[in-house]
């Protein structure tokens, strides 16, 4: 199983899309890593440059025979 932590981060918005209605984020405890465009899923209030962001990655585990 995944680490719970791996999955789930946190960083600022970079950029925003709004017709595509996503968002790049930086993950400063990742190196200052940058994502690639992220689906928004709330965006309530606008979501804007600066302002915190939630990531959720959902990797599937492999299943060995």
């Amino acid at each position: 199983m995944n680490d719970l932590h791996e999955q789930i981060k946190i960083g600022k918005v970079s950029s925003v899309d709004v017709k595509k209605r996503t968002a790049r984020v930086i993950f400063e405890d990742k190196e200052d890593m940058v994502s690639a465009e992220l689906k928004v899923l709330i965006n309530h209030p606008l979501l804007k440059i600066g302002k915190k962001a939630v990531s959720y990655t959902h990797l599937r585990a492999h299943e060995t025979d």
